[in-house]
């Protein structure tokens, strides 16, 4: 990220609300959220900018969004929905959960957003998205929906980490990342993603919730990363069905590249090569590997099965290697 950076305040809590009150209008709820919601716009190019949504969770404009949003940008602003335009710095982001926080520059006062317990939803409740679909023309636009699941586990598209998300049928499309989905109490529950959403889906859109975020944010802020967090220090890619038919290899995470500090640093291990087993585990996908990977420690020590495939056939093999797991600092 190459946005000029902003000593984040050490000392900056981020708390979610004890509880909730009396259920509100959509028009109250809207009137309630749109002010803390603000249009951000990082630039990328000369040419290009990336636009996304963001909430303030701060009245001195710390800012909420998505890492996604601002990643590879530089020069960002913030509109609020009253158009006052205002500088924005990078503060932290974690690419793992495309969570990211800017800081307004000199302000105060101004309005925020109250973040609810996510943790308390059930399917069927009403909630509502507010964001900027397909950029700044269609700014501050308000959808609503129902929470239609809890605790789902996806992948983004630019991430093989799995992310247990809120599952809504609130339109959520390109530009609303980083925006508010927010409950009828007028509480954000969620950060949205469009990235979560799949060109073949209709009516189903994804937020992080913010029993999830917060804390995530608040430690980046606090340490720079999330602290404990597993990784093998590869990028790989799930061997699908059809291909595990097509090359009669099994199913699995084929290994694109691998770190040389990583986990399979020095072993036998090698890029093509499919992880099949970690540890008791079958692996047939990359949400079963970030599965496995989520539940361990950095400095777990795991066999890992792989196979390795040949054109010919004639050298096709499967073996395993011991690995010590490290710590994800991204």
């Amino acid at each position: 990220i190459t946005i000029p950076s902003c000593r984040a305040r050490k000392d900056l809590r981020v708390e979610l609300a004890a509880g909730h009150g009396e259920a509100l209008t959509a028009e109250e709820v809207y009137a309630r959220v749109n002010p803390a919601t603000v249009t951000v716009v990082c630039d990328v190019s000369d040419t290009s900018a990336s636009v996304g949504t963001g909430v303030i969770i701060t009245a001195d404009g710390y800012v909420l969004t998505n890492h996604h949003v601002v990643a590879g940008g530089r020069n960002c602003t913030v509109t609020l929905s009253d158009n006052v335009q205002y500088e924005a710095k990078y503060v932290v982001s974690d690419e793992v959960n495309d969570l990211a926080v800017l800081k307004i520059v000199d302000a105060r006062d101004l309005p925020t957003a109250e973040l609810g317990d996510s943790s308390l939803l059930t399917v069927g409740e009403t909630v509502y998205a507010i964001g900027n679909p397909g950029g700044i023309a269609l700014q501050s636009s308000f959808t609503n929906g129902i929470v239609s699941g809890l605790n789902r586990v996806i992948t983004t598209q630019d991430s093989s980490y799995a992310m247990n998300v809120i599952q809504t049928n609130a339109a959520i499309n390109p530009g609303n990342s980083g925006g508010a989905l927010v409950n009828e109490y007028g509480q954000v529950i969620g950060i949205t993603s469009s990235k979560l959403v799949d060109v073949d889906y209709e009516g189903i859109g994804f937020a992080i919730p913010t029993a999830t975020a917060i804390p995530i944010v608040q430690e980046v802020i606090e340490h720079g990363y999330v602290s404990g967090r597993a990784m093998l220090g590869i990028t790989g890619k799930s061997i699908d069905s059809v291909e595990a038919r097509y090359y009669n290899v099994p199913l699995g995470v084929q290994i694109v590249s691998i770190n040389e500090n990583g986990a399979f640093a020095g072993t036998e291990a090698a890029t093509g090569d499919i992880i099949t087993r970690f540890g008791s585990t079958e692996i047939t996908s990359m949400e079963d590997l970030q599965a496995c990977l989520a539940e361990s420690t950095p400095g777990d020590t795991v066999e890992v099965t792989l196979y390795r495939y040949s054109a010919t056939k004639n050298n096709d093999r499967t073996f395993t290697v011991t690995v010590t797991l490290i710590e994800n600092k991204g």
